[in-house]
């Protein structure tokens, strides 16, 4: 960061505050980060994960070209390295090691995700770091506005999507996912920017002071601080509309550790501290003390509680007159037992990053199909501590508890020696709402990159090697204007001032060359990650070509887009089973049981040759299986079909989708016992399968 030398004459400013100029690529990346909550491909198959991913490790790069004002507490990145390389073990001893590595389809929590989420905590401490003085940084008003922008554009999208629009992916039937995809993932992150938003927002209180006005108090309210109120706002209403109980507790508990924490902060405060705090608020008055801010948060989770009641859709999740969103908590719990079950199965490498979504299968049974079901592939046990545990093994939970114990050292330092306790208690509020989220819901570069970003800058230690004059105070007894110029030439040779006297800022080791070692490997290694995610985002284009060439029919334009997409993301071997899976779809519902039309010969011909090469490089891949089944009734081969079916019936022997495929495809080879059986079995499931119970009476009654 780079001083102003004028910084004593701001308007509204109190003689001796420094005010800290945020350089452009420090601006960017923050702004960036934050834009994980936002970013969206138009007119993708999948729009959501990959460009987020995208734009935070863009970000990380921009951080590594800006000063850094702060650096990692000691020993996490140490940390990070051991439960990395502790990962890539694990990888390479589970079955698909290039997918444990790159990440799987869906979240892609391999090098991609784990290296955004290392990426933005990385950022938070370089960018957003308190001084030595606890004043914090310039770069947390650019937080600020660029989590009231996120804010708005979510809470747009999720009353769009209220009033039966879908502008943004998904069916009018779905619940509210907005900018996020996933109605929990909106609700986690707009906790955590209401939270965040309540610091900038308490400008918009009047001050409470009377007669003389106080220095750095003005008549109205600045124009962030009405943004920020406007965030703040739409931020409870995003909250509100996801209709996730996930969310309203985050956003009531992460409200309540804020209160505790910011009371407690302020009451350990020095005179000076407050004063300071007081400064760079820009208003004083009522927005400073204790119980102003706590009514803030109290009015924040009733707005919150009492909407959430008045919706009637989240009024029914909330009280127990949704039927799935009742039967989604003995699901949860019965995914909690297995995953523990699973974790004891592989207590030291664990089932490697990427790994879960096969290993659970093992573990399935009558009452997972009831309670968890088949449709959607299970790829978390929907809890990080459990993911943690059950992705590394023993040694990863250890090594990952060791690095929540530094951090929260870290805090405590930083918690002791900040100027602006509430700005430290409610982003502290805000990472507690994510922790909080995601106990019950699945990890995403959404909720972490935003949550991690606020952790680095809440747990960041000193610069290993910055220039001090970017960073520090004038020196007692000298106003902030003289002796200005020396600073800042000493700044821009990389040496530390001191009242005018330069002070070498390496040390023997050499940490000026030790810190630019470190933002060239972060800028490097996020510069091909970032590369990956560009290129692997701009094949959801084809993807989407082919998806609407398969419904058309058009086999020329599918197999075209499908070659396309395969090259632009040639490390990741789902892109096959998802052109298969989308033109098996298309074919099934057009088609039925009926065998396929000779204009639809060359595109089950051209459908089937991606499940093979799906299947070539994943022979457990149900979705490819399944696809390949309904490709090969389609072209009248049953037998072949009969097979596919019965490979995915021997990965879930209770998918109530293969045994009713399964069944159809006996009876129609002639195998009524085996067709009665199939049946049967569906009906133990779900006693209520309509098309089980018409297909047995017509077994049965022939």
């Amino acid at each position: 960061m780079r001083v102003s030398p004028r910084s004593a004459l701001d308007r509204g400013r109190p003689s001796g505050t420094v005010r800290t100029v945020v350089p452009g690529p420090a601006r960017w990346a923050v702004v960036l980060v934050a834009a994980v909550a936002v970013a969206w491909l138009p007119g993708g198959m999948f729009p959501f994960v990959l460009p987020k991913l995208a734009v935070v490790l863009v970000g990380v790069v921009l951080a590594a070209c800006a000063p850094a004002r702060g650096a990692l507490p000691r020993g996490v990145g140490a940390l990070l390295a051991a439960g990395g390389g502790w990962l890539v073990v694990s990888a390479l001893a589970g079955e698909s090691p290039a997918t444990g590595l790159v990440g799987a389809f869906g979240r892609y929590e391999g090098v991609l995700a784990l290296g955004s989420y290392a990426g933005a905590l990385w950022v938070g401490a370089r960018l957003l770091s308190d001084d030595e003085h606890g004043r914090t940084a310039g770069a947390w008003t650019t937080l600020d506005r660029a989590c009231a922008a996120a804010a708005l554009l979510v809470a747009a999208g999720a009353l769009l999507e209220a009033g039966g629009l879908r502008p943004f992916a998904g069916e009018a039937d779905e619940r509210v996912g907005s900018l996020l995809g996933n109605a929990t993932d909106m609700g986690a992150v707009a906790a955590l920017l209401a939270l965040v938003l309540v610091r900038p927002a308490l400008a918009l209180i009047p001050p409470a002071t009377a007669g003389r006005p106080t220095p750095g108090a003005r008549g109205r309210a600045p124009g962030d601080a009405w943004l920020a109120g406007a965030g703040l706002l739409a931020a409870v209403c995003a909250v509100v509309l996801s209709g996730s109980r996930a969310a309203l507790l985050a956003l009531v508990g992460g409200a309540l550790v804020a209160g505790v924490a910011g009371t407690w902060l302020q009451r350990g405060a020095s005179p000076s501290d407050e004063r300071r705090w007081h400064a760079s608020a820009g208003r004083v008055g009522w927005s400073g003390r204790p119980s102003g801010v706590r009514a803030v948060l109290v009015a924040v989770c009733a707005v919150g509680v009492l909407g959430a009641l008045a919706v009637p859709t989240t009024a029914a999740r909330l009280l127990g007159g949704d039927a799935a969103a009742t039967a989604s908590v003995s699901g949860r719990v019965l995914i909690w037992q297995r995953t523990l079950e699973l974790a004891g199965d592989h207590p030291w490498l664990g089932v490697g990053p990427s790994g879960y979504a096969h290993a659970i299968l093992a573990l399935t049974d009558e009452r997972w199909a009831r309670d968890v079901g088949f449709t959607h592939p299970l790829d978390s046990p929907h809890a990080w501590p459990l993911q943690v545990l059950v992705v590394g093994g023993v040694p990863f939970a250890l090594l990952a508890a060791a690095l929540l114990v530094v951090l929260a050292r870290a805090w405590w330092r930083r918690a002791k020696a900040t100027a602006d306790p509430w700005r430290h208690a409610l982003a502290t509020g805000g990472v507690v709402a994510v922790g909080l989220a995601l106990l019950t819901h699945v990890t995403g570069a959404a909720t972490l990159c935003l949550a991690l970003l606020l952790v680095g800058a809440l747990t960041a230690g000193p610069p290993r090697a910055v220039p001090a004059a970017a960073r520090t105070a004038p020196a007692p007894g000298a106003s902030p204007a003289s002796g200005s110029a020396a600073s800042l030439r000493a700044a821009r040779r990389g040496v530390a001032t001191a009242g005018g006297r330069d002070v070498a800022a390496t040390s023997p080791g050499g940490r000026l060359a030790g810190d630019r070692v470190v933002r060239w490997a972060w800028g490097i290694a996020a510069g091909a990650l970032a590369f990956v995610a560009l290129v692997g985002a701009r094949a959801e284009w084809p993807l989407r070509a082919a998806h609407d060439a398969a419904a058309r029919g058009d086999a020329e334009a599918y197999s075209t887009a499908c070659d396309s997409a395969r090259t632009l993301r040639a490390w990741d071997r789902a892109v096959p089973s998802i052109c298969a899976q989308d033109a098996a779809a298309a074919l099934d519902a057009r088609l039925g049981a009926e065998p396929a039309a000779e204009s639809d010969v060359p595109l089950v011909a051209a459908a089937t040759e991606m499940a093979d090469r799906a299947l070539a490089t994943d022979p457990h891949d149900r979705g490819a299986l399944g696809a390949r089944a309904v490709l090969r009734q389609a072209a009248d081969d049953l037998d072949g079909a009969l097979a596919d079916v019965e490979r995915v019936l021997t990965l879930t022997p209770d998918d109530p989708a293969a045994l009713l495929r399964a069944g159809a495809l006996r009876a129609w080879s002639g195998d009524v016992d085996g067709a009665v059986a199939d049946f049967e079995h569906v009906l133990r499931i779900d006693p209520g399968d309509e098309r089980a119970r018409t297909n047995l009476a017509i077994l049965t009654t022939g």
